[in-house]
């Protein structure tokens, strides 16, 4: 008699990998959760309560996931930092309209799931959400055989986030001649690792474990955990000295800085006003890439964008003082993205 297993699905192997992380995901309850037997079940379940200390909260929701960067940890067979990438990339994601995130939940697809590997990734994300106080209220492991090629993974992120309605930013209060603040990434975050891969791997016979100058082991270069901005950025948009907030994401520079900006209006970038980290400058120069492909596809060293008031500029500097911060450009009255030498 043919069986589920026999078909691929190993609803077994499944349960214990449940099982092996339920501790690590009870570790990120608060008191804001109403039972833990619910969320191994169907759903999470999380008090509202919290929110009656807001005078009008908003919900800031957000999805995403860690793309092809998982291909290099497959490589490494490392997989406790992915879970921590698609956190930070969820939570910058909801900063960006003003939000904390509050809660998080994961799903993992696989041709085959190994429990070790499901429960590096999940402890990987516990741990993260227990350090900044986030509750991983649930989430989904789906094995599909026929859908993913063996051995490869995928891993995806839901965040909720709570912001004061007066506090939200959407990019309405931007106006001709704010300065744009650029916030140090702590390398490709999440975005830009098929051109990576394809340079380094297939054009170019590089291995994970090799050591290039000024960057180290490649692989661990690669595998740098996406970089948050919250603890830094919250207390500014609490104090209104933001007027627009941009993740540099996939897209890059011009995929993503005029998505806030109002109509009629576009930044100018001011190239050389930060140092362009080293893993960048090998893709470009190994690949033969051009100046405007880069900043379409990856970050440059520059992670989240913050637009500000110019009068505003120096107290806001001051108070990222945890960050490395460069003044990168300004807005100004025509739509798009310029890109000017220094």
């Amino acid at each position: 008699m043919t069986s589920y297993k026999e078909a691929g699905v190993d609803v077994e192997a499944k349960e214990k990998a449940i099982e092996e992380i339920k501790e690590s995901v009870k570790e990120t309850f608060t008191d804001d959760v109403l039972s833990a037997s619910t969320t191994f079940k169907f759903g999470g379940t999380i008090s509202l309560k919290r929110l009656m200390g807001y005078n009008d909260p908003v919900l800031v929701l957000s999805t995403d996931g860690v793309g092809t960067k998982m291909v290099i940890a497959e490589k490494m067979k490392k997989f406790d930092t992915v879970g921590v990438d698609i956190l930070n990339h969820s939570i910058n994601d909801v900063l960006t309209s003003g939000a904390k995130a509050m809660f998080f939940l994961d799903y993992i697809g696989a041709s085959r799931l190994d429990v070790r590997i499901v429960k590096e990734m999940v402890v990987g994300i516990a741990k993260e959400c227990k350090k900044k106080s986030i509750i991983l209220a649930g989430g989904e492991t789906a094995e599909m055989p026929g859908v993913y090629h063996d051995g490869t993974y995928e891993l995806t992120g839901t965040v909720g986030g709570i912001v004061e309605r007066e506090n939200i930013i959407d990019g309405s209060k931007i106006k001709e001649g704010d300065v744009l603040i650029g916030l140090a990434s702590s390398g490709l975050h999440t975005n830009g690792y098929s051109l990576a891969r394809k340079i380094f791997f297939d054009d170019n016979n590089y291995s994970c474990d090799d050591d290039l100058p000024e960057i180290g082991k490649l692989g661990d270069a690669l595998l740098a955990t996406h970089k948050e901005y919250a603890n830094s950025v919250l207390p500014l948009v609490e104090k209104k000295l933001i007027n627009g907030i941009i993740h540099v994401t996939g897209g890059g520079f011009p995929g993503n800085i005029p998505r806030i900006m109002p109509q009629g209006l576009g930044a100018k970038i001011k190239l050389g006003s930060w140092e362009v980290p080293s893993l960048f400058q090998l893709i470009q120069n190994l690949g033969r890439v051009n100046d405007y492909e880069m900043f379409k596809t990856f970050n440059m060293g520059i992670g989240l964008v913050l637009v500000v008031d110019k009068e505003k500029k120096n107290e806001v500097i001051e108070m990222l003082n945890n960050e490395k911060v460069h003044e990168i450009g300004e807005v100004i009255a025509k739509e798009g993205i310029q890109y000017e030498s220094s």
